[in-house]
């Protein structure tokens, strides 16, 4: 077996423990630097390629979240293109015209993979 899948097995082991870990948590929501430190990954192009193969087999899923300005979230969407130009920020009562700083990238565990 070479070096790239025996690296692509123990992060999925990681991935497992974290499912356990965050089981039924909101907390299974992560950042790109937070992914990458969970599963003990530098950023580096290699890292970035394993995300993706990660998200491509289901093991974990991106998600683009609008965030209101002060308050949170208040909307999350699969894909760019999905994203509204402008959306009711629920939060506080409010059209959002969505913008670039309104958007974060996130990483969630796809808890129905390997249970």
């Amino acid at each position: 077996m070479n070096s790239a899948k025996q690296d692509q097995l123990a992060v999925v082991k990681k991935i497992e423990k974290l499912r356990l870990e965050y089981l039924d948590s909101a907390k299974r929501v992560f950042t790109l630097p937070m992914i990458l430190e969970k599963l003990s990954l530098s950023p580096s192009p290699s890292s970035f390629s394993l995300i993706k193969h990660l998200e491509k087999t289901g093991e974990i899923n991106k998600i683009l979240r609008v965030e209101s300005p002060s308050l949170g979230g208040v909307g999350d969407f699969e894909s760019i293109s999905d994203i509204p130009e402008v959306i009711d920020d629920f939060r506080t009562g409010l059209e959002l015209q969505v913008r670039p700083e309104n958007i974060r990238v996130l990483y969630t565990l796809n808890k129905d993979v390997g249970s």
